[in-house]
């Protein structure tokens, strides 16, 4: 438990994405003691001091935490959406890496997700392509995303829109090193707002 109210960035396996991909973890202040602030921490998006309280209310597909203060001051609100209606069947794409290449190294996680790591003695701007296989198909546009990592930090992103039912491959290019690790998975679209997650189509 904590004595402050906190709400994380999106942390995937460990590591704060950029992308809103991930886990949001929201803790509340814990009985009547308080704590200061944490300091240093990159993964706190959002901390309040002080005596807090959270509702968390839903209505239909859409769930809303809201945090406020003991006197009722809004400390922040925050909304997840249910990406698809009952019944309907998820959209299923495969993502594949090349499995002889000269540059990296591929592999993959249990939910599909390619783990493309760079070879001893590879740096510079290289590019890196996957394969897109469509099994449940989606309605207009997908989006694959790229992201760059070195030593568990994340030094950048790159994405890919098209209709992947038409397009099989996605490329993304970037300034490496050796040990640095690409991965790329693929979602409906991308978005800059915060209490909104991507639909993930694998």
């Amino acid at each position: 438990h904590q004595h402050v109210y906190m709400r994380t960035y999106p942390i995937f396996q460990g590591e704060i994405t950029t992308d809103s991909y991930g886990i949001v973890y929201v803790m509340g202040n814990s009985g009547s003691k308080h704590y200061q602030l944490g300091q240093g921490f990159p993964y706190i998006a959002m901390e309040e001091t002080g005596s807090n309280y959270q509702i968390i209310e839903l209505e239909g597909d859409v769930l809303t935490l809201t945090s406020r203060k003991a006197d009722g001051e809004l400390i922040e609100a925050y909304t997840l959406r249910k990406p698809t209606a009952p019944g309907e069947q998820n959209p299923v794409y495969y993502v594949t890496a090349e499995q002889s290449n000269l540059v990296y190294t591929s592999a993959s996680t249990p939910e599909g997700l390619v783990i493309m790591t760079v070879n001893s003695g590879i740096s510079g701007l290289k590019i890196f392509t996957v394969s897109i296989t469509p099994e449940v198909p989606h309605d207009g546009e997908e989006t694959v995303v790229f992201t760059h990592i070195r030593n568990g930090v994340q030094l950048g992103l790159n994405c890919t829109k098209a209709d992947f039912d038409q397009v099989d491959i996605a490329q993304a290019g970037f300034n490496v090193e050796a040990g640095d690790v690409i991965r790329a998975y693929i979602v409906d679209e991308l978005t800059n707002d915060l209490d909104q997650n991507p639909v993930i189509f694998q």
